[in-house]
């Protein structure tokens, strides 16, 4: 493997007294079936009678590669939160359009056409919804807490079927 061969390369080459010979990463397996980092400095040394001695320090760095996970993810959730406000407020953007244009359409409709009323507000009670939505996401990226709401499971149930199942009598 090329951590045997860079250990070779180390006590086969010339080592120059009171310096950093080497610096290797390595993964070894704990008796518990988990892998544990770690760093291996090398180092040569002269002794008072002119041999080398050879040094080596081992630095557990598993906390390390754990706290680089961490920052990664954290790091990623960032993003996901600026692309997420990204998202809504062009969302917002385009349902206050939908809103307002739905709005002016409910005003300007015969108002014995009862079908096409009823229509238009179901359109619009559905681009709220999606308003509201749009502005928990806009919550979440910009670092709140979601909106926790207790919800009546057969309103929602039902208001969903309305949105999108048209009733027979339109």
């Amino acid at each position: 493997s090329s951590d045997r061969e860079a250990i070779k390369a180390f006590f086969g080459g010339e080592q120059e007294p009171g310096r950093l010979m080497g610096l290797m990463n390595w993964t070894a397996l704990a008796k518990s079936g988990l892998s544990v980092g770690f760093e291996i400095s090398f180092s040569a040394t002269r002794t008072g009678d002119g041999s080398l001695f050879y040094a080596a320090i081992l630095r557990d760095i598993s906390g390390r590669a754990r706290i680089q996970h961490e920052l990664m993810m954290a790091r990623k959730y960032e993003a996901i939160g600026i692309l997420a406000g990204g998202i809504a407020h062009d969302y917002n953007n385009a349902l206050t359009v939908i809103i307002g244009n739905l709005s002016l359409a409910r005003m300007e409709i015969d108002p014995g056409n009862m079908s096409l009323h009823d229509t238009i507000m179901d359109a619009e009670t559905a681009a709220l919804k999606i308003k509201d939505l749009t502005n928990q996401l806009s919550n979440f990226a910009r670092g709140g807490k979601p909106e926790k709401k207790d919800l009546e499971m057969g309103t929602l149930l039902s208001e969903l079927r309305d949105l999108v199942f048209c009733d027979e009598e339109r």
